[in-house]
């Protein structure tokens, strides 16, 4: 790549030349009088108006010009998020999923696999094992958890059919994994971390 940038360089710059010695008058018609032509008529123009005028003009556009750049750099610069921030922002993503539950079965859905993920995170930690071995013991049911926060977790991590899914929607009357309020689960983890 970088040798063929320098042959096409070095053949344009011998081009060039070549145009240059053979072809003199060709390129004084096309190139240099028009430029020259038109570096006459700028100077002209130049000359024909008040200099004062025409400095306090450059000046207000060049004052313009820096203001609208100023502002839009204002504009687009993001405030940082403080550390203190952050907790907020994370309670107002929980309250938005706890007031979406009214919306049906799969935003009930959604809150359980992020509930899942804190119970699973909980676990892993209190186990002392990886996530993956936790899902591993809650899929074959080797651990020792309340039967309906076991059964929730396993809705919650895909293990309820689409059959199951669907079921729901018709029989409303049946209680399903899914339907374990989340007060429960938050006092099954404070309980199982050994929170007051």
């Amino acid at each position: 790549m970088k040798r063929r940038l320098i042959i096409t360089i070095a053949l344009s710059l011998l081009l060039g030349v070549l145009v240059i010695v053979f072809r003199q008058n060709w390129i004084n018609e096309l190139i240099l009088v028009p430029l020259s032509f038109l570096l006459w008529i700028g100077e002209l123009l130049y000359r024909s108006f008040d200099q004062q005028i025409l400095w306090i003009s450059l000046i207000i556009l060049l004052v313009i010009i820096s203001w609208t750049s100023l502002k839009i750099r204002r504009t687009n610069l993001r405030p940082s998020r403080a550390a203190g921030e952050l907790h907020p922002h994370r309670i107002e993503r929980w309250s938005k999923r706890l007031n979406d539950l009214h919306r049906g079965t799969y935003m009930q859905w959604r809150l359980a696999q992020h509930i899942s993920n804190l119970v699973l995170d909980a676990l892993a930690y209190q186990a002392g094992l990886t996530r993956k071995q936790i899902e591993e013991r809650i899929s074959q049911g080797t651990i020792d958890l309340p039967e309906e926060i076991q059964a929730y977790l396993l809705a919650a991590r895909g293990f309820e059919t689409s059959n199951a899914m669907s079921r729901r929607m018709l029989i409303t009357s049946v209680p399903q994994p899914l339907d374990l309020p989340p007060e429960e689960i938050a006092e099954f983890i404070e309980s199982y971390l050994g929170m007051s």
